[in-house]
């Protein structure tokens, strides 16, 4: 794979026929699941430094690779959800799942049906004026998957039903295998 720009690469990400994004639209409520590599972070990290060295760029990548990451997008009309909430209750709870309470509604299973830890999540308030509410979340990483990881979100109060999205394997190692920083 030659992707050799940011742009270029994040297109590759967002591509759906990549297999790194998966969408899904359940009740109103638009569900954009994407999988973050390595070097995605690594370009956020070290983009603009002047005098990068190779140590520098080994190891940002060794402080990302050891987990999964994944960018959880929710909408209604390009909005974030939290502006849908029909009383001020439902929006308190969003927002207290949201930013507290995600550990109990999210699991990431391997192809060997392992659940793998979820390390840390984070949900930034945006006070709507993003087109989406986005939570990132950091899992541990299973070196050895056989054919697919498979992220559930369970219903939190969105009216979405548990909802499983599926990345396979070959996918997810394609994008681990693109470097920017050569």
């Amino acid at each position: 794979m030659n992707i050799s720009d940011y742009e270029e690469y994040i297109k590759y990400l967002a591509k759906q026929d990549n297999g790194l994004t998966i969408s899904k639209q359940i009740n109103k409520v638009d569900m954009k699941l994407s999988y973050r590599p390595t070097e995605f972070f690594v370009y956020q990290e070290l983009k603009g430094r002047d005098n990068l060295t190779r140590k520098m760029i080994n190891d940002t990548r060794n402080d990302y690779k050891s987990h999964y990451y994944f960018l959880l997008q929710l909408s209604i009309d390009n909005k974030e959800v939290l502006r849908y909430a029909p009383s001020q209750q439902t929006y308190s709870y969003l927002i207290n799942t949201l930013s507290f309470n995600m550990e109990d509604k999210i699991f990431l299973i391997s192809s060997k049906n392992d659940t793998l830890s979820l390390l840390d999540y984070h949900a930034p308030r945006t006070y709507g004026t993003a087109g989406s509410t986005s939570v990132i979340f950091i899992f541990e990483r299973e070196l050895d998957f056989a054919e697919a990881l498979k992220l559930e979100l369970q219903e939190f109060g969105l009216h979405t039903g548990n909802t499983r999205f599926t990345f396979n394997k070959n996918d997810i190692v394609k994008a681990e295998r693109i470097q920017l920083f050569k």
